[in-house]
């Protein structure tokens, strides 16, 4: 009795404490109801007589809420609107906009232009009356989200007299928060006191649970349509950006609120949640296969991380284009278009054209070609997108066996979670267009059937490395020296003998010469590229002739680390990792690794360009994670993984904002692929 005191006394404390928590939960719940339900993003706004020239730049900064759009009306009956004359409304949709004018009075033509694109023209002799243009908004360059709207006249034409000017963006967010998405509220409130009701007093009632169940089912769905619809509309614009984020935190709150209900709080049979009663069989069936079970928690941390690092250019931007306009995307997208073929129309887009034709022999064809074979499913874009997913998928899976197989680290499921986000430049990108995650992930295949003694698997896929990266040839090389090593091991076993034709013989011998059929495929693969390039531009050796300086390679090593390159002081940091990394795998006689590792590292000490993490990236698993693998394990390395990964989610996201295509480039790319 007295062991069970405290126990006793405690259970107060924790029902208390369970059932404030689900007070407070059903609380948020409704007041995310009710938050979705009351801000509706639509505005009236008055315009103020601006000066004697008059340009219409004054907007009250009172707004009162409506529902269908806005309504700009002048102070005064009508307002006297020069010849360019603009309206700024700090709004902005990425969906078809209605402009109704109403004037009073003018004569000649009158044209409407909205963030310099001509959306419509009012051309007769007495100009009094209403119109209406409907058009999907262009946002300028290097400016907020906003729309301007000028009145463009003819030379020496007189003024015009508007008396009103609405612009309707109800195509902007219905269904979404309109006077239709009543209905849909109304559901939800019925799901939400359906669940309610199942968790507490109907929990004897198993076939309410079961429609409480299927009810949040529906209900999960509907949050989940309206998060997206929330997602294209964006927070573009100060109108946008007051109803987005709170509209953004309710929906998504309601969306995992109801998950969790229905999932794991919810009884639906004998006591259980579906959570509980799929419990052990889950568990049981995981239990005996190690690797899908870390598949699957590898799926859900690619997912997430790839979630982080999309989700703050996709709202501010409301697309992912600024995402599949980072470079190398659109290169890697015009290569699979043209598939080389330097006639292709796409190739003689304005920013692309000013390069040589054989400047896209750099792009190596195994990422382009398959972006052209999934394309019928994803379209080119998608294809681009869920390829690198899979790809930085199947390389964390490769690194997890690899690492558990051969012993290189006691945590290898966490060593992995950490090899998706470090070094800097990896989490970029293997998830925007770029080569890096399909030359790793069949590196790490590769070296790994290597290791086995499965020389032709390993071959295979040292061929698709050959044909990802130009550098995936140091590959080949790092295998044939430690094939060379492994032999000239041998001959420290014995005394020390002079070199002579008999020890030739001898070496040749203890050679593995099976060893080779892992290599010989590379070269191989290597010509196949060149013949493809020879096709295509009539010149075989056309990736040794290109013009533009894109091969970076100078005899002189740290060539980088000159000031006027940028990021320089980065570099060294990472050459010194580059250099530790190898001599602790020389340090614990790990000679596969430390050969493969030199020939993959060694030719970016002697690059000049500014980027030289990304050109690091296919030797960092065999120079960083392994070597560091017992401190990346170790305690406070867990306890700063959380800051660690903020700070290269924050360099991260400046970055996407950068080293794009131009939009107006972007937009003529999109006519050809979708």
């Amino acid at each position: 009795m007295v062991n069970n005191l405290p126990a006793l006394q405690a259970r107060p404390s924790d029902r208390l404490i369970k059932n404030l928590a689900w007070l407070t939960g059903w609380l948020l719940a409704g007041i995310a109801l009710v938050f979705i339900w009351l801000a509706t993003p639509v505005t009236l706004l008055y315009l103020l007589p601006g000066p004697p020239e008059n340009n219409l730049g004054f907007l009250d900064v009172e707004t009162t809420i409506q529902r269908n759009g806005f309504k700009v009306l002048p102070s005064n009956s009508a307002v006297l609107v020069a010849p360019g004359a603009e309206i700024g409304v700090t709004a902005f949709s990425y969906r078809p906009v209605t402009l109704n004018l109403t004037l009073q009075a003018g004569q000649g033509k009158l044209e409407i232009a909205v963030n310099g694109v001509m959306v419509g023209a009012v051309d007769r002799e007495n100009l009094a009356g209403s119109s209406s243009f409907r058009f999907t908004p262009q946002r300028q360059d290097n400016t907020r989200p906003a729309l301007h709207i000028i009145f463009n006249r003819p030379p020496g034409a007189s003024p015009v007299n508007v008396s009103r000017l609405d612009l309707d963006f109800s195509e902007q967010w219905q269904p979404w928060l309109s006077v239709k998405s009543s209905v849909g509220i109304i559901m939800l409130s019925v799901i939400l006191a359906f669940l309610a009701f199942a968790v507490g007093p109907g929990r004897r009632i198993y076939q309410l649970n079961w429609l409480g169940l299927a009810g949040g089912l529906a209900a999960a769905v509907l949050l989940a349509n309206w998060l997206g619809r929330l997602l294209q509309v964006g927070s573009g614009g100060a109108l946008n950006a007051a109803v987005f984020w709170g509209n953004l935190i309710a929906v998504a709150y309601l969306l995992v609120f109801i998950f969790l209900v229905g999932v794991g709080i919810l009884p639906v049979w004998n006591g259980n949640s579906a959570y509980t009663f799929t419990q052990p069989v889950l568990k049981n069936f995981l239990a005996g296969r190690p690797v899908l079970r870390a598949a699957l928690l590898l799926l859900v941390a690619n997912a997430f991380l790839t979630f982080l690092l999309f989700m703050v250019p996709v709202i501010q931007n409301s697309s992912f284009d600024t995402l599949a306009r980072y470079w190398d995307g659109p290169e890697y997208l015009a290569a699979a278009y043209s598939v080389y073929d330097p006639a292709s129309p796409i190739l003689h887009i304005p920013y692309f054209a000013r390069y040589s034709s054989l400047y896209w022999s750099t792009h190596f064809p195994l990422v382009p070609l398959a972006i052209r074979l999934f394309s019928p499913l994803f379209g080119y874009i998608g294809a681009m997108f869920v390829l690198n997913f899979g790809f930085a998928w199947g390389f964390a899976i490769a690194l997890y066996k690899f690492l558990r197989d051969f012993g290189y680290s006691r945590h290898p499921l966490w060593l992995t979670f950490v090899a998706l986000f470090l070094p800097l430049r990896w989490l970029i990108y293997h998830s925007v267009g770029g080569s890096e995650p399909a030359a790793l992930f069949f590196s790490v295949l590769c070296l790994y059937q290597f290791k086995k003694a499965n020389y032709w698997w390993a071959g295979l896929w040292g061929v698709c490395v050959a044909l990802a990266r130009p550098n995936g040839f140091f590959l080949g090389i790092g295998l044939g020296l430690w094939l060379i090593w492994q032999a000239l091991e041998q001959f420290r076993i014995g005394p020390p003998t002079p070199w002579n034709s008999r020890m030739l013989i001898l070496f040749a011998e203890r050679f593995n010469w099976k060893g080779v059929r892992a290599i010989l495929p590379m070269p191989v693969a290597l010509l196949a590229v060149f013949a493809l390039y020879g096709w295509q531009n009539g010149d075989f050796l056309a990736y040794l002739h290109i013009p533009e300086d894109v091969k970076h390679i100078y005899p002189l090593p740290f060539l980088s680390l000159d000031i006027g390159v940028g990021r320089s002081e980065g570099d060294f940091y990472y050459y010194g990792l580059e250099a530790a990394g190898l001599v602790l795998l020389w340090k614990k006689k790990r000679f596969d690794l430390f050969w493969v590792g030199l020939a993959l590292a060694l030719p970016t000490f002697f690059i000049l360009h500014d980027d030289v993490l990304r050109y690091s990236l296919p030797a960092f698993p065999f120079v960083f994670i392994i070597p560091f693998a017992a401190g990346l394990e170790s305690r406070p390395a867990r306890w700063l993984a959380a800051p660690a990964l903020a700070a290269v989610l924050i360099y991260s996201w400046s970055q996407l904002g950068t080293n794009q295509l131009d939009l107006a480039n972007w937009r003529e790319l999109l006519k050809f692929i979708g």
